[in-house]
Formats: C-alpha cells, structure tokens, sequence
C-alpha cells in the first residue's frame, strides 16, 4: 500500500483522529497528541517543517498515523477506507491482482487477446487511463521473441551493422 500525502490541513488532522478512534486504536498510537495539535492549530506548511520543530513532529505524526492505520489491515481496505475519508492514499497491487480488481474490470482494464497460435484467449493490460478524445485500443497480440526481427534488424543487417 502507498500511505499517500501526509496531512496538512486542519480537517485531515481530524480526519486521521476520527479514523484511529472508529478503529479503537487512538489510545495505542502515542503521538495522538500531535495530530490533535495539527487539527487545533488549523494545520501546518510544509515550509516551516525544515525551520520549526513543532511543526516537523506534527507532520511526523500524520504521517506515523498513515502508516499505523495501514499496518492494521488489509492494503484493499485501507484504500478504500482512506479514500472514503478523502485521504490520499493508494494501494499498489501485484499484476494479478490488478486484473481481478473490481474496479478495473469496471472500467475495462483487462482485455482479452485472442492467439490463434493457442487457440484462446489471452488477458491483457489495457488502456492506463479512459480518454475519450482518443480512445485507446489494442490491435493484436504481444509478438513473440524474434518475430519481427527481420523487420526491425534488417536495415541494420544490410549496412553491416
């Protein structure tokens, strides 16, 4: 999982706190304090994290809270979870995992090939991101190795190269 954006503003702060009491695990997490001083505060900048250290331990612990959070579940759900707080945060899946999420699939991410060669289909990656003014698409299987090497190779053959 990818913890995101540590917080900033006064409202993530409290987001963060409200998040460790629904879990029951505002009391495990010792630098609380500072997430309630991020919150009471109105937040922090980032340009002052290299000059005060009250400001740096602040955002030390909003992120320290990220991290946590995260080590008490499943990277899904706290995807899912820091997204509905409106935290930015991401999850980072394997391949195939990428390829069974429902939210790929929704949005039509995998795509299958047909391979004569196998007589099946095969499951692709498809488009990175949705864009309607110039759609995406794929026009055949991956080629396998050394296919097109006369094509790509032989103006370098003929000159010697």
């Amino acid at each position: 999982m990818h913890t995101g954006v540590p917080p900033r503003s006064a409202k993530e702060y409290a987001t963060l706190l409200t998040w460790l009491h629904d879990l029951g695990a505002y009391e495990a997490f010792p630098e609380a304090v500072f997430l309630e001083m991020g919150r009471d505060r109105g937040g922090i900048r980032l340009a002052d994290i290299a000059t005060d250290v009250e400001t740096r331990e602040i955002f030390r612990a909003g992120r320290d809270a990220l991290v946590f959070i995260a080590s008490r579940m499943r990277a899904a759900d706290f995807f899912v979870e820091g997204q509905r707080r409106g935290l930015a945060v991401g999850v980072l899946n394997a391949p195939e995992d990428v390829m069974e999420d429902p939210h790929f699939i929704a949005r039509g991410f995998p795509t299958r090939v047909h391979h004569d060669d196998l007589g099946r289909d095969v499951l692709y990656p498809g488009a990175p991101f949705l864009n309607d003014g110039s759609p995406w698409r794929i026009r055949s299987r991956a080629p396998r190795l050394g296919e097109h090497d006369g094509e790509v190779l032989g103006p370098l053959r003929a000159s010697g190269e």
